[in-house]
C-alpha cells in the first residue's frame, strides 16, 4: 500500500508534528529525489521529520545498503541536531523485524545517548519482535546483551500474557525454557500481576 510506510512512520517512536508532515513523501504525492532538495530548506524538527521518512522510503524499496547510503548523506546534509535520526530509522525497522544480530551492529550509529525513552521504546520492540518471529529463548538472548538489559525479560513472556495462554507459559517453562528461570522464579513469573495467569483471571 502506497500509505503503509507514512502510517509506520507516524507510529515511530518520537514522532512529533513535523514528522507527520511528511506524509506525502510516504504516499508517494512526492518522490524521494524531490523531498531532498527540499531538506537543506526546511527548519530542524521539519529537516529531521524528513530524515526519518526519506528512509524509511528506501527501506519498503528493500535496499538495505540503499538506505544505509541514504542515511550516511542526510546526516551530512540534514539536519545537524540530529544527524542520527536516519540511522535511528533504520534501527526500528531491524528492531520490527527482529533483525537483533543487525541491530546491534549498527548500535553506534544510532546516538542511543539522545533520546533515550525513544531508544527505550525501540529496545522493547526488538524484544518482542525476536520472540514473536524467533522464540522466546532467543529474545531472551537479546536482553543478556548490555545494551537492552534484564528489565526488558518481561516482553519475552509478554505474547502469552495477552493471550492468557497459561498452557503455553507453562510449557515454555517445562520444555526449552525450563534452564533460564530457577523454578520458584518460573512460579513467579506465572503468577506475578501482568503475567498469563493474572491476564485470564
Amino acid at each position: 500500500m502506497p500509505l503503509r510506510n507514512a502510517i509506520d512512520l507516524a507510529r515511530l517512536p518520537g514522532t512529533i508534528l513535523p514528522d507527520l508532515a511528511c506524509l506525502p513523501v510516504g504516499a508517494r504525492l512526492v518522490s524521494v529525489d524531490g523531498a531532498r532538495e527540499l531538506l537543506p530548506r526546511m527548519p530542524g524538527l521539519w529537516a529531521h521529520g524528513l530524515q526519518r521518512e526519506l528512509v524509511m522510503a528506501r527501506l519498503y524499496e528493500g535496499d538495505l545498503a540503499l538506505a544505509t547510503a541514504e542515511t550516511e548523506d542526510l546526516a551530512r546534509h540534514g539536519d545537524p541536531a540530529h544527524p542520527w535520526a536516519g540511522h535511528r530509522t533504520i534501527g526500528y525497522w531491524l528492531a520490527r523485524h527482529g533483525e537483533a544480530q543487525e541491530f546491534f551492529k549498527r548500535w553506534k550509529t544510532y546516538g542511543a545517548a539522545h533520546e533515550r525513552g525513544d531508544m527505550r521504546r525501540i529496545k522493547e520492540l526488538l524484544v518482542h519482535a525476536v520472540a514473536e518471529r524467533h522464540g522466546r529463548r532467543v529474545s531472551w538472548e537479546v536482553t543478556t546483551d548490555k545494551r537492552v538489559g534484564p528489565t526488558m525479560r518481561y516482553l519475552c513472556f509478554e505474547l502469552w500474557a495477552q493471550r492468557g495462554d497459561v498452557e503455553g507459559l507453562l510449557a515454555f517453562f517445562d520444555g526449552e525454557g525450563a534452564d533460564l528461570l530457577p523454578e520458584v522464579d518460573q512460579l513467579l513469573r506465572i503468577s506475578e500481576p501482568g503475567s498469563a495467569c493474572a491476564v485470564r483471571r
